[in-house]
């Protein structure tokens, strides 16, 4: 049954990315409005919190570790900022390949802070990741654009290593429920921080009526990538941590047989390079799969 959850979890997963690369290309005017959509819509589902609380664990953790689950939450919405931006420049499969760059950098920063040796097997893994994401960038038909993708998606996957350091730390000292919710306030706090700026509150301000207009859309994104989550969570309980992140770094796999599909039946949805190279970005994708199971 783990099997299901972590390839549904994986799917759905794939299915939010693309929904997010539609709504760069054909929502926002400005790629960086991802981040404040999903800070409003995750806001609206924080509304459940009610209903929950009475059967969890809402103890407030210390000081300490409520700055660090905010910082947390802080570093992994800005790396959206990068994502979003990378979507621009690349198609859904590629850009999620590149998240892959964020088991292969955990061991390096492990080593860097704490001073954790390698394993072999580690090694390896963290080359078999570089040289497939690399390759990923040279089959990318955008010629003009795919390294630019390539390098703000490393931006966004270094972000997230510290994001998940600091998540690791607070989600083992505090009870998970309350270390959630704080989280997921820096989530939301820094999703909103470009309308401290009157430029780009005035964009948000000129598309307000648009944004409005498609915020079931939004939701319907946070939905999905929630049961994703959760989903995941499940897998991971009854299975190995590392089988679960191998599967979990099939996203792209996901995103390339879905646009295969919407090729099929709504081509106006697929862009043109996606279906480019099929078989090259499956094999890169199955080595970084190999990899991120060498380095869990």
């Amino acid at each position: 049954m783990w099997l299901l959850f972590a390839i549904l979890s994986s799917f759905l997963f794939g299915l939010v990315i693309i929904l997010d690369e539609q709504c760069v290309n054909k929502i926002f005017e400005k790629p960086w409005f991802g981040v404040i959509t999903s800070s409003l819509s995750s806001m609206i589902v924080f509304q459940s919190i009610p209903f929950v609380a009475p059967f969890v664990d809402t103890s407030i953790p210390e000081t300490t570790l409520i700055i660090i689950a905010f910082l947390a939450g802080c570093f992994f919405q800005s790396s959206q900022f990068f994502y979003f931006r990378a979507l621009i420049y690349s198609d859904a499969g590629i850009v999620s390949a590149y998240w892959n760059f964020t088991p292969a950098f955990l061991p390096l920063a492990s080593y860097i802070i704490f001073r954790q040796a390698f394993n072999l097997h580690q090694y390896i893994g963290i080359i078999i990741q570089i040289f497939a994401s690399v390759g990923l960038c040279l089959v990318d038909s955008n010629l003009r654009t795919r390294w630019i993708a390539l390098f703000f998606m490393l931006g966004g996957s270094m972000l997230q290593v510290i994001g998940y350091m600091m998540e690791d730390y607070v989600f083992d000292r505090a009870p998970f429920f309350p270390a959630y919710l704080i989280f997921t306030a820096g989530l939301i706090t820094t999703g909103f921080v470009p309308l401290f700026w009157h430029t780009y509150r005035q964009q948000v301000l000129r598309n307000f009526r648009t944004l409005i207009s498609f915020l079931r859309i939004f939701l319907l994104i946070e939905i999905v990538n929630l049961v994703a989550i959760a989903l995941g969570q499940f897998a991971l309980t009854s299975s190995s941590a590392p089988l679960v992140a191998a599967i979990s770094s099939t996203i792209p796999m996901h995103i390339f047989l879905i646009n295969l599909f919407l090729l099929r039946f709504v081509p106006k949805l697929v862009k043109r390079e996606s279906p480019h190279k099929l078989p090259y970005k499956f094999g890169l994708v199955t080595c970084m799969v190999f990899g991120v199971w060498l380095l869990s």
